[in-house]
């Protein structure tokens, strides 16, 4: 009985370790690659880090990078006003809140992609098929899980149950996370920039890799930095991570807000 029970809390442990970590990276893939480089061009990759990127986003997010742009840059143009894809003045809070991926996927359908995704390279076999990349990643989960369940002498079903709940609760930080920046960042925080839209926050910036600093982003778009300066309370991990892809070699080309 005690071994048994040290297995469960093992493979508890490291479902937990795994919902974390792999959540840290959706985001990161989100707001680095998908954000930053695609949609504002901040900086371009080389092509073996846009690639890690890309497969990452095929996997975890299921995410189609020319839509994702489109449906961004138009939020951009019409913020908090009659065409904004995701805003809670318009669509509502807790539709933002709550629905934020269902507004996304609306748009994206209806969308003129020639022209707001202009300039965002497509793939095309992992864009016909990212439903199937998210159905794998969430299939290697449970196997690797399963595995893991049957190694621990738990079976390899009860390691299945372990893999697919924390997936699940992957998932389920992941829209929350992006819920709360389109929602609750244009409606509350603080402001370094009166004149530009939305608001930071320092809590959400930290569940996001950064994003929680909207109104800094809406003020500088096309800037690979969120944060403000070198404030030490804005934590924008998505930079963090940019300045070491610069470090070992990974940015192609910067944009014209790269800090000095």
């Amino acid at each position: 009985m005690t071994t048994t029970w040290t297995s469960v809390i093992i493979i508890l442990i490291a479902s937990i370790l795994y919902e974390r970590i792999i959540s840290k990276v959706a985001k990161l893939t989100t707001t680095v690659y998908l954000h930053r480089s695609l949609t504002h061009f901040s900086f371009k990759l080389k092509r073996p880090a846009e690639m890690i990127f890309r497969v990452s986003c095929w996997l975890l997010l299921g995410s189609i990078p020319r839509e994702f742009a489109a449906v961004h840059r138009k939020h951009h143009k019409y913020t908090d006003i009659e065409g904004d894809p995701h805003s809670p003045f318009v669509n509502g809070y807790w539709s933002v809140l709550l629905g934020n991926i269902f507004l996304y996927q609306s748009e994206a359908k209806k969308i003129d992609l020639n022209y707001w995704g202009k300039g965002v390279p497509t793939y095309d076999w992992l864009d016909k098929h990212s439903n199937l990349g998210l159905l794998s990643g969430f299939i290697l989960v449970c196997v690797v899980f399963g595995v893991f369940g049957w190694l621990l002498s738990l079976g390899f079903f009860i390691g299945v149950l372990f893999g697919a709940g924390a997936h699940l609760l992957l998932g389920l930080d992941y829209l929350l996370a992006t819920g709360l920046v389109n929602s609750h960042c244009h409606k509350r925080g603080y402001k370094t920039y009166k004149d530009a839209d939305a608001y930071n926050n320092r809590f959400i910036a930290f569940l996001t890799c950064g994003e929680g600093l909207h109104n800094n982003h809406h003020k500088y778009q096309s800037s690979p930095r969120l944060r403000t300066g070198e404030r030490w309370f804005e934590l924008d991990e998505g930079w963090l991570l940019i300045k070491f892809l610069d470090r070992i070699g990974q940015i192609e080309s910067k944009g014209p807000e790269w800090p000095s």
